[in-house]
């Protein structure tokens, strides 16, 4: 067949294929046929008119036949399954054909149009030609990959393809790709959509969460971090202070970035390290560590430790762990910081104390009784007990805060509260009392505060009715009087004497210096403090002197010098007259007469000396009796003076005396005191309406300055001297007399305000002697006239 015929063929062929797809009434379709069946009519005659003119010319007749037409051509460029082309990067993959590389013709009954045909310029696979990958659209064409590989993204199979270490990335739909090249991609982070996961270049391989979980790399080194799964974000990278290298995808992390793995969370450190333990790391690692959603954590550096990270709060698994730890400037405590210096709540019962948690009187249940499982907490990162639990009254280093009886740290607000004191009363434990508080040394607790030391406040009121606080104890405190009575205060204790209310209390107990009190025991002048009362040392000699006599008749005088020596200016064998030794040195002296004795006794001011010994009573020396024990010892052999050289005082006898030292106590009561208080309630009951003012009915009376005591038969007299008071009791006597002698007196000094009051009772009288102001009148002046010349014979 012609060519030209061959072309109408195809041509009328090609028709009829388009009719068949056309779906059209029966009309119309018959019409198409019925030009079609006269069309091919007339080709057929066409073409037998045509044979015969070829076979004239064959013969040798007629013009040369014309040369074939030129072949059909198609352009360069992409075309699709069906041969028709298409724009460059608009083909999907599973719709490319083909590729010409140039133009090319179609070869049969035609001239070539072209250098090569179209099976000749077809290019079928994307990865042999760069425009052939560039017809699918988003594929990347490499030159230097293998040739099998050359184009990413033109199939499926090349989803995460390498090549020379070149990565084919393409997108989750397929519809982009790209050759990552190695040299651009060290140490990246690339997301490779098509397998949904993240791969890290380590230099010479790409590699992802399936092959590791944590990698360094660079220098200096950085950790990269495998979170596990699939998408984008599940490589990190811990930068910490440097700069990052990956720079593509996956997450880039500065000092404290946290990222979520193994169910745990993981903080980016200084030192460009993921951790779950930021204990173990530095202080910038735990001040700049930031919660996964970005916002600053608020972690707490205790010192060499990190509170609050996640592993604090929970542990693999997310099982809770309660992290406790003690530190160098703070602890955690459940998980959460406390520093110094904090409470662990807002029961202040745990403290801590330069990183070191301490409780207060954990063990205690007075006030607190539910935080005894305190003391089984124990120090995470030692193992040993975690807090140190303090005792009432202890204080922190800095004194700011101390362990009250309350069983909480309050605030010292300055104070000293170091020691813990008790009320000296039954108190109820509630918000606002309690029965022991802490307080200074020096203080008291009254149930509801401190209360100060009244010590060096003499006179100033008792701070609980009936007690005193002194030196920091509360004592039952009574009022006691100076020596001459003239002053009233209190003392730090009952056993103590008030000598001076303006004096110094650092100087109490010393005697030599000027003090508001001293012991008992101790004495100034004649004045002696005996069991918190003031009595004198004569009335502590006559004591002695009582306890050497026997039974029977006595007398015992303590008075003035002057009174009882009579010959003092007799010369000693020194050559000094005796009123030398006496005088103002000494003070009254008591002589005691039994039977054929006589007993000489009498207290010093000044020491007493081996001179004074040997002048006055002809012993050499008092070398032997040199304790300070407060008793009596022998000077000598002789045994005829006894010396006290604490109390600086003598004894005696030109016949030996023996010592038996008595109770001065016992002695005191049965010899002077309890018959004074006979004395003195007979005197309340007699005297109803005396006939001047009475300051007391003896009851002050306790320092004796004077005594006298006479017996002889059923015969008696019992008087003691004070100050501008003095009573006698006249046992067997007759009372008329003395009462008639008192009237007379009376008269002589001045009238019914004299001070002299005397009443019978049976067989006592009581005499009363009392100094007036009115009239002057001293009880001394009649002392010797009412005691030592009534004669008992």
């Amino acid at each position: 067949m012609p060519s030209f015929m061959l072309f109408w063929y195809k041509k009328i062929t090609k028709a009829l294929k388009v009719l068949k797809r056309v779906k059209t009434k029966k009309r119309i379709m018959g019409k198409i046929i019925f030009k079609l069946v006269v069309f091919i009519v007339a080709l057929s005659l066409f073409c037998m008119i045509f044979a015969d003119v070829s076979e004239a010319r064959r013969r040798g007749g007629g013009s040369p036949p014309p040369p074939p037409p030129p072949c059909p051509t198609r352009q360069a460029g992409c075309y699709d399954l069906s041969d028709n082309r298409a724009d460059s990067g608009s083909l999907a993959q599973d719709s490319f054909g083909f590729y010409l590389s140039e133009t090319a013709y179609i070869p049969g009954g035609c001239s070539a149009s072209a250098a090569k045909t179209v099976d000749q310029a077809k290019i079928l696979n994307p990865d042999d030609h760069v425009g052939a990958c560039g017809c699918v659209a988003g594929a990347d064409f490499d030159n230097q990959a293998e040739a099998a590989k050359r184009c990413c993204g033109d199939d499926s199979q090349d989803c995460a393809a390498t090549s020379k270490n070149a990565l084919c990335v393409i997108d989750s739909d397929y519809r982009n790709s790209r050759w990552v090249l190695p040299a651009a991609a060290k140490f990246d982070i690339i997301y490779v959509g098509c397998q949904n996961r993240e791969k890290l270049f380590d230099g010479n391989s790409w590699i992802d969460c399936l092959s590791f979980s944590k990698q360094a790399l660079g220098s200096p080194s950085r950790e990269y971090l495998c979170t596990g799964g699939q998408g984008p974000g599940t490589l990190a990278e811990c930068c910490g202070p440097s700069a990052c290298l990956s720079k593509t995808n996956g997450r880039r992390m500065q000092s404290g970035g946290s990222v979520e793995a193994q169910d745990a969370t993981h903080y980016c450190a200084s030192d460009r390290k993921f951790t779950t333990d930021l204990d173990i790391k530095d202080q910038a690692s735990c001040d700049n560590a930031k919660n996964l959603d970005g916002a600053p954590a608020n972690f707490k550096w205790t010192g060499t430790k990190c509170c609050s990270e996640a592993d604090d709060r929970k542990g693999v698994g997310g099982n809770a762990i309660n992290e406790y730890y003690n530190d160098e400037t703070g602890g955690c405590w459940d998980s959460k910081p406390v520093m110094s210096i904090s409470f662990v709540d807002d029961k202040q019962d745990v403290v801590n104390f330069e990183g070191q948690f301490h409780g207060c009187a954990i063990a205690e249940s007075l006030f607190n009784p539910g935080n005894d499982e305190y003391l089984s907490l124990s120090d995470k990162h030692t193992g040993d007990a975690l807090i140190s639990d303090a005792p009432y009254c202890t204080t922190d280093p800095q004194q700011s805060y101390f362990c009250s009886f309350r069983e909480k740290w309050l605030p010292t607000q300055g104070q000293d509260r170091t020691q813990l004191k008790t009320a000296p009363f039954a108190v109820q434990n509630t918000q606002t009392t309690s029965q022991s508080e802490c307080c200074a040394p020096s203080s008291c607790w009254d149930g509801q505060r401190c209360v100060n030391d009244q010590s060096i406040s003499p006179t100033s009121s008792n701070a609980l009715e009936g007690y005193r606080c002194m030196l920091g104890n509360w004592i039952e405190a009574t009022p006691k009087s100076t020596p001459d009575g003239r002053a009233f205060g209190y003392c730090p204790n009952l056993s103590q004497c008030l000598v001076n209310p303006a004096g110094n209390s650092a100087d109490n107990n010393n005697p030599s210096k000027n003090p508001q009190c001293i012991s008992s025991g101790q004495y100034q002048a004649d004045n002696l403090c005996f069991l918190g009362n003031w009595s004198t040392r004569t009335t502590a000699i006559a004591l002695e002197l009582l306890s050497m006599k026997p039974e029977g008749d006595f007398t015992l005088s303590c008075d003035k010098t002057e009174s009882t020596l009579s010959q003092l200016d007799y010369l000693t064998p020194s050559g000094k007259t005796a009123s030398s030794y006496f005088g103002q040195n000494a003070n009254n002296v008591c002589i005691l007469q039994f039977q054929s004795n006589t007993l000489i006794g009498s207290s010093f001011n000044a020491p007493f000396t081996n001179d004074a010994a040997f002048d006055l009573f002809g012993v050499q020396d008092c070398n032997n009796a040199q304790a300070q024990d407060g008793n009596y010892h022998e000077c000598d052999a002789s045994s005829h003076l006894l010396y006290n050289k604490k109390m600086e005082s003598v004894i005696y006898s030109k016949s030996s005396l023996s010592i038996d030292e008595p109770n001065l106590v016992e002695a005191f009561f049965a010899f002077l005191k309890d018959p004074l208080r006979t004395l003195t309630s007979a005197l309340k009951q007699k005297l109803t309406q005396p006939s001047f003012p009475i300051t007391s009915y003896g009851e002050g009376i306790t320092k004796f300055d004077r005594i006298y005591i006479a017996k002889k038969g059923t015969k008696e007299v019992f008087g003691v001297l004070q100050s501008d008071s003095a009573v006698v009791q006249y046992k067997n006597l007759p009372g008329d007399q003395i009462c008639g002698f008192a009237k007379e007196f009376t008269r002589q000094k001045g009238g019914s305000n004299s001070g002299i009051e005397c009443r019978q009772d049976g067989s006592s009288t009581y005499l009363l002697l009392q100094g007036n102001q009115l009239t002057n009148f001293r009880p001394e002046i009649a002392w010797s006239d009412v005691t030592s010349k009534v004669r008992l014979d």
